[in-house]
């Protein structure tokens, strides 16, 4: 409802649409958020725990009335609740970021933005296979987990997005309607500053996953970056800026037959595409990347030859939502799958080296993702609800931590999960609208070198000698 259509008076309204009113109000807000929710705010901060001690509690000395009274520090001190169970050690609720404009739309995506730790970007649109519809993008921080900072409501459901590195304020989109935008965040017009609109190299399909790739690798910028995007037209395309969006294609995803999925026929199979939803680039190979599609299938590209894979891994059977190189040791990597399972390989062999299911799950996993502090530990949600915490230095066969709807009770699908690259927080996104921001405890890591080891005597505790594929094969 407009307020100046509405039923205030026009000296009301002058006072309600007065822009000094307006941010002072949105101060106070913030006032009451950071005072409602100091404890998790300082949980979420990971700051030391603060046990401030209790006043004074004089106490008169029996033997003179009305005499000195003693001072007694009680060495109560405020401490926070102590966890319930096993679980509640190793992940804890702070709270939920959502509105009445997020309620019953499906979260799509979310990423950090490399500057402002606290600013997240979330997408809103659907899975459903229905015409396509409008959708949103919504800015969350800290100030206020019931309102985001900031609505652009687009014309067509966002799949996926990205923050740059190189320039914080650039956000790429990915659209159902294949289109590939890019918005600066600092212009409150909520329109893209550029988009692929009309380029002949426009995605025919859904943009299920967009990236900025550093030219350096490993999160390097000084050699500038590059947007690549993948969708189900079966494509893997490299957009740089220059004038408009120039589009370079990386891969054109061919069929192949897949052992583990039943085919009608395999006659004609290299000559199909096959809808492509993830990727993810090796960060000490910058031009090597895996794809993985709809027939369960992983491919191990490169940007130097885009009419061949190098590789090609077989082990789902069903399509493959998402690819995860591991960030400490990059011949690692991890996938998720429509066929109930997530699973491990090393690059350089031909079959998963892994494969993980908890025994109650008989449901599609849609989302894992890495730790950015611990090589061993990931986190994957799935179409049930649950979400999982796995460490392979714990266990190879069960997760150390699993919240799930109880026996008959129905939860929205979970459909993202999300570290914090500063803080020790993980995220869970669901069909509702929901950001579920939970507090992860002991599990802090060490350096890269560390790191690397430690996941590498979990997965060969005889020991590792990297070797190529070939020679991998021949020693089988």
């Amino acid at each position: 409802m407009c307020i100046r259509d509405s039923q205030y008076t026009e000296e009301e309204a002058r006072v309600l649409l007065n822009n000094n009113l307006n941010s002072s109000l949105k101060f106070v807000e913030r006032i009451l958020n950071q005072s409602s929710y100091q404890k998790q705010y300082i949980q979420y901060r990971n700051y030391p725990e603060i046990k401030p001690e209790k006043l004074f509690e004089f106490q008169e000395d029996s033997k003179k009335k009305g005499g000195i009274r003693a001072r007694n520090f009680a060495s109560a001190q405020l401490t926070e609740d102590q966890p319930k169970n096993d679980q509640e050690t190793i992940v804890s609720k702070l709270f939920n970021m959502k509105c009445s404009l997020s309620q019953g739309k499906t979260i799509t995506y979310c990423d950090w933005n490399h500057v402002n730790n606290d600013l997240l970007a979330v997408t809103y649109g659907s899975y459903d296979l229905t015409p396509d519809c409008e959708g949103s993008i919504m800015f969350w921080t800290l100030k206020n987990p019931h309102w985001p900072e900031r609505v652009i409501k687009t014309p067509s459901k966002p799949m996926s997005c990205s923050f740059s590195r190189a320039n914080p304020n650039l956000l790429s989109v990915g659209f159902y309607n294949g289109i590939v935008a890019i918005y600066d965040v600092r212009k409150s017009d909520g329109k893209p500053a550029i988009e692929n609109r009309e380029s002949p190299g426009k995605h025919l399909d859904a943009v299920w996953e967009v990236k900025w790739v550093s030219k350096g690798g490993a999160g390097a910028t000084d050699k500038g970056e590059t947007l690549v995007s993948i969708s189900s037209d079966g494509r893997v395309v490299e957009w740089a800026m220059k004038k408009g969006l120039e589009f370079q294609e990386l891969m054109v995803l061919k069929r192949q037959a897949n052992k583990f999925v039943k085919e009608e026929t395999n006659e004609g199979l290299n000559f199909r595409l096959s809808s492509g939803f993830s990727f993810d680039f090796f960060t000490t190979e910058p031009s090597v990347y895996l794809s993985c599609t709809e027939d369960g299938t992983i491919h191990r590209c490169s940007k130097s030859y885009t009419e061949q894979y190098l590789n090609t891994y077989f082990g789902h059977r069903g399509p493959i939502y998402k690819v995860r190189v591991n960030p400490f040791c990059n011949d690692i990597f991890l996938t998720c799958s429509a066929d109930w399972t997530c699973k491990l390989w090393n690059f350089l062999e031909e079959k998963e080296k892994y494969s993980f299911q908890s025994q109650d799950l008989m449901d599609e996993v849609y989302d894992i993702e890495w730790s950015p502090y611990s090589s061993t530990v990931f986190a994957s949600v799935a179409r049930d609800g649950r979400l999982e915490l796995w460490d392979l230095k714990e266990s190879l066969l069960d997760p150390i931590y699993k919240d799930k709807p109880a026996e008959n009770a129905k939860w929205p699908m979970k459909t993202v999960v999300k570290f914090s690259r500063h803080n020790p927080i993980l995220l869970t996104g669901d069909a509702d609208g929901d950001i579920q921001v939970n507090r992860i405890h002991g599990l802090d890591g060490g350096n890269e070198k560390e790191e690397n080891e430690k996941l590498i005597k979990v997965l060969y505790p005889n020991g590792y000698q990297r070797m190529s594929r070939e020679q991998n094969e021949s020693t089988a």
